[in-house]
């Protein structure tokens, strides 16, 4: 069943992605959610997975949530997500228009005043992407530090024409990527010129972690972001993305982080990390459909990187995990 999966996958994939730009937004909104309801009813094995990674996270919460429309609402974001991604090429500040909404962007401008740049953290909640495409068509300088998509890759075929497909997708995208394979001192020069970095709250990021209370687990999150506002004297601002029914995003900034070097180093990371954490929570409760994937995703890094994104593993870093 998997091989069948993964062969109509690929179809799919060398069929429509060519025409897909052609196409108008409402369709590609339903080309997309028809491909999220073929995975939730075809995909088991992810979809088990998600399930069980939302119970762990969210537990008694879920009593009075219908956890099978979580898991469903995941797919279909995801499928969404992935179809709007191919469209980015012909995207400009013109097409953007309708797409997406700012709510607070004010934080934004009153940090980029102090001259000294913007940490803007993100976590790989919703259409975390978007953030590239508002700030850049809205005259923005953004850079982004990611992993490299190839980095993925593995065998199943499918999946990794989408690890291609996003690399390639994020030569189109108005924003600088700064690769964690590569050297870093670029972050250092973009906030000299008061520029903007946007990093994970959530990715794989090499360096420190520190294990932080998140909703009914524990999890190991990096402190790149805090010690890097702690070195430069740059705000964090932490950004969310919801996406709404009808496609359209909303880019929800929350309040700086002042991080001042004040007390011990240690405790200021521990305090920082603790309240970022927290506000992702929040959102995660709000819209658990937005976080399904991503619970996905850290079994699947759990499995190549041998590193656990939880304290406690859900599974065997053997277990075979099917492609996004």
């Amino acid at each position: 069943m998997n091989a069948l999966i993964n062969y109509f996958k690929t179809f799919f994939i060398f069929i429509f992605r060519p025409i897909i730009p052609y196409l108008p937004r409402r369709v590609i909104r339903m080309l997309g959610t028809s491909s999220g309801v073929f995975s939730y009813l075809f995909e088991n094995k992810k979809k088990k997975i998600i399930i069980e990674e939302l119970r762990l996270l969210l537990g008694q919460e879920l009593v009075e949530k219908n956890i099978d429309n979580i898991c469903l609402r995941s797919f279909c974001n995801l499928r969404r997500n992935l179809f709007e991604g191919w469209l980015d090429s012909q995207l400009n500040h013109d097409t953007m228009k309708g797409l997406f909404g700012f709510e607070n962007k004010l934080y934004l401008d009153e940090v980029l005043k102090m001259g000294k740049g913007a940490i803007v953290l993100i976590a790989h909640f919703g259409n975390y992407k978007m953030i590239l495409l508002s700030l850049g068509y809205s005259g923005y300088q953004v850079h982004q530090v990611a992993v490299n998509p190839t980095f993925w890759k593995g065998e199943n075929r499918a999946h990794n024409e989408i690890m291609e497909m996003e690399l390639e997708r994020e030569k189109h995208l108005p924003a600088n990527f700064i690769y964690i394979d590569r050297f870093l001192r670029d972050i250092f020069r973009a906030l000299s010129r008061n520029e903007i970095i946007v990093i994970s709250l959530d990715g794989p990021m090499s360096g420190k972690k520190i294990s932080v209370p998140f909703l009914n687990r524990t999890a190991s999150f990096s402190v790149t972001p805090v010690t890097l506002a702690i070195k430069t004297g740059t705000p964090i601002i932490p950004v969310f993305i919801v996406r709404k029914k009808t496609g359209y995003h909303r880019v929800i900034f929350e309040k700086p982080i002042f991080v001042e070097k004040t007390g011990r180093e240690e405790t200021l990371i521990k305090k920082t990390m603790e309240h970022c954490v927290s506000l992702l929570g929040h959102y995660v409760r709000q819209y658990p459909c937005h976080y399904g994937v991503s619970l996905f995703m850290f079994r699947l890094w759990q499995k190549q990187m041998q590193v656990s994104f939880f304290k406690e593993p859900s599974v065997s870093t053997s277990e075979n995990i099917p492609g996004i």
